[in-house]
């Protein structure tokens, strides 16, 4: 229970810090409802393929920074 425990408190950490980056918010979603309509399809090439596109972009998102983050063009 404490693996659970510890790893939803580096997670809240994490959604945290990315929620600081400015103009995340609505791509978020959107990264989001891709995955999960990829999982209530079933579809199992298309769900795990989303969650890496999300991954990769709060990866960019954190990795250029408030400002950057920001730019038109960049995720």
């Amino acid at each position: 229970m404490r693996l659970v425990e510890d790893l939803r408190e580096i997670l809240q950490e994490q959604s945290l810090a990315v929620s600081t980056l400015r103009d995340r918010g609505a791509q978020v979603a959107r990264e989001h409802r891709r995955v999960l309509d990829a999982i209530i399809a079933g579809d199992g090439e298309a769900a795990p393929s989303a969650i890496s596109d999300h991954l990769d972009a709060v990866e960019r998102a954190i990795l250029s920074g408030p400002a950057r983050a920001a730019e038109p063009g960049r995720a």
